[in-house]
């Protein structure tokens, strides 16, 4: 829902799925901020862990420069991270489950440190269709969220490398013994950063000291339902809307009306 407020204050109110599919150092809230809802075990089922979150990229050498800026790790250094396709190749089983049949692509992937995360970036040949242009309000929009050493890394990235800040002005949000930015990749994706001034000791390198992943939905319940229907997921129902006011700095509005509904993947 979006809706104006009194005094010429903008207000959202949204609610969100978070995934919460990898382990964490010093977990912080869905929102980043406040009143983290304690995840229960998830049963033993179909579901035997997450996979890589996948996104199209229009130009993927500017996408790679951008997450190795971001996560603090050599692009092609196979140690961390799958090996990289600099080629436009057919792969006619991917084609066909993607639906793009005859169709070229290359791509490259990244283990995001101390985490079972994994990017997956894709580039079709001839497709250099616009950014993704969601507004983090908006239901389906996604959004990775990544606890950090260094959130400077985030504004180089961006600054050096292509993307855009959501946060005013790219400044971070001050809260309490933390500092919240978020940002858009080179094509339009969300990445929020969590900065503790004194982050605890991760056994990995790199700039990334954990890492979970939410979305933004119509109904944040239903939503979850859906994969505790689906999957056997375990479900932290979200309770009543509340006012989040430093997400909603972080996001660039007024004011902030939000709940969270969530889940660990097995």
């Amino acid at each position: 829902m979006w809706t104006a407020g009194m005094i010429g204050r903008t207000v959202a109110a949204i609610a969100v799925t978070g995934l919460v599919a990898f382990p964490t150092v010093g977990a912080q809230s869905p929102s980043t901020i406040s009143n983290w809802r304690s995840q229960g075990a998830t049963p033993e089922g179909d579901v035997v862990g997450p996979g890589n979150f996948i996104h199209m990229s229009a130009d993927l050498e500017r996408t790679t420069a951008f997450y190795a800026t971001l996560l603090g790790v050599q692009a092609n250094d196979e140690a961390m991270n799958y090996p990289y396709h600099p080629e436009f190749k057919a792969n006619e089983p991917t084609a066909t489950m993607y639906n793009t049949r005859g169709s070229k692509f290359r791509n490259t992937t990244f283990n995001v440190p101390n985490s079972s995360l994994g990017l997956e970036f894709f580039e079709w040949e001839g497709n250099r269709s616009p950014s993704v242009n969601a507004r983090v309000f908006d239901p389906g929009a996604p959004m990775m969220v990544l606890q950090v050493r260094h959130i400077e890394a985030g504004i180089d990235a961006v600054k050096t490398h292509g993307g855009s800040f959501v946060t005013p002005n790219g400044e971070p949000v001050r809260f309490g013994n933390r500092r919240v930015l978020i940002v858009r990749d080179p094509d339009g994706y969300f990445v929020e950063l969590i900065n503790l001034d004194n982050p605890p000791p991760a056994p990995e390198p790199g700039n990334p000291i954990g890492a979970t992943f939410r979305y933004t939905a119509v109904d944040a319940n239903r939503t979850a339902h859906f994969f505790e229907a689906a999957f056997g997921f375990t479900v932290n129902e979200a309770r009543d809307l509340t006012d989040d006011p430093v997400l909603g700095k972080a996001m660039g509005l007024g004011a902030l009306m939000q709940r969270w509904a969530g889940s660990t993947v097995p």
